[in-house]
């Protein structure tokens, strides 16, 4: 019979009855060589398997269970060997088959030509890749924390914006800095819809994306505009750039002098018709579809035949 090399544990290709058993087989595992349990031993604490062998050179490392339990690792307890003691497994150095689980630990530490791995250095080089497999693990968790750390500043920030009045969002969200010739050059982008000018002013130029382009004390920057003119390319392109910096929401409260927010000027606009108004008020909802509008938002939708929109999108 041809040789072969195997793990530490016992491949489940010599398990004769592995059908029989394949769902029992699943918790014989060992959590190192991933054979199932040679001598086994087992974690107090979580229970993970290990065999005899393998435990040995983990503990040389000075490691722990793999999950870093602070447990003791122990003898497996007596429903494991239980299990284990239904398997019929046949050696693959001599070809005797029907062996049951105790008689063959004895039978391989007598076989002359059973075969390990092929050298400890061989066993410690799997190990070392599992090992580095577990610390890209760690660090894929850490930056999930650190990730959704940000998330919930970032829910909390906007809560705190929430409750602002609209002076005091505004001072914090609308910059009135340009000179007035930059100021219509982000103003005619925006009305008219020049979606690669307008990016180059963003973008390239810097300039601020909530610039006051109207009359002093407005309040109107290129996403009212953008709205009351129906540029829905413009206008998707802000509020991407603003959800990115986590702003969208505040934005989307900003109100004008005459009272209006983005939305409002996209509403009451007397340049579009409903047809249009619908068609972006769908496009928005359907790409940012948790953003929270105002009462006075629903009731102008309400009144331009826009109830099932509301209904959609859970706006009511």
């Amino acid at each position: 019979m041809e040789d072969r090399i195997t793990g530490t544990g016992i491949n489940e290709e010599l398990v004769e009855n592995f059908e029989d058993f394949r769902e029992l087989i699943k918790s014989l595992y060992c959590c190192i060589c991933l054979d199932i349990v040679k001598s086994p031993l087992e974690c107090k604490n979580c229970e993970s398997l290990y065999c005899e062998d393998c435990w040995s050179i983990l503990k040389t490392k000075g490691n722990k269970c793999v999950i870093s339990c602070s447990a003791p690792v122990v003898k497996a307890n007596k429903f494991v060997l239980d299990l284990l003691s239904k398997l019929k497994i046949k050696c693959f150095s001599c070809g005797k088959s029907g062996i049951n689980y105790d008689t063959y630990i004895r039978h391989v530490e007598i076989c002359g030509i059973y075969k390990r791995f092929s050298s400890s250095e061989e066993l410690l080089k799997i190990f070392k890749e599992r090992e580095n497999k577990v610390e890209e693990l760690k660090a894929e968790l850490e930056s999930l924390k650190k990730n959704f750390g940000k998330l919930v500043e970032s829910k909390e920030n906007q809560i705190k914006l929430n409750f602002l009045s609209k002076e005091e969002l505004r001072n914090l969200l609308v910059s009135s800095n340009l000179p007035v010739k930059q100021k219509m050059e982000l103003y005619e982008a925006a009305v008219k819809g020049n979606l690669s000018e307008f990016k180059n002013l963003i973008l390239n130029k810097m300039f601020p994306i909530l610039e006051e382009v109207s009359a002093h004390n407005f309040f109107w920057t290129s996403l009212h505009y953008a709205m009351h003119y129906g540029q829905i390319e413009i206008v998707m392109f802000i509020l991407e750039h603003l959800n990115s910096s986590s702003t969208l929401e505040s934005a989307m409260l900003l109100e004008s002098s005459d009272g209006r927010c983005p939305l409002l000027c996209l509403l009451r606009s007397n340049s579009l018709d409903l047809a249009k108004k619908k068609d972006i008020v769908e496009k928005i909802f359907s790409k940012y579809n948790t953003l929270n509008i105002s009462a006075e938002v629903k009731k102008e939708m309400s009144n331009r035949d826009m109830d099932s929109l509301l209904k959609k999108y859970k706006k009511i």
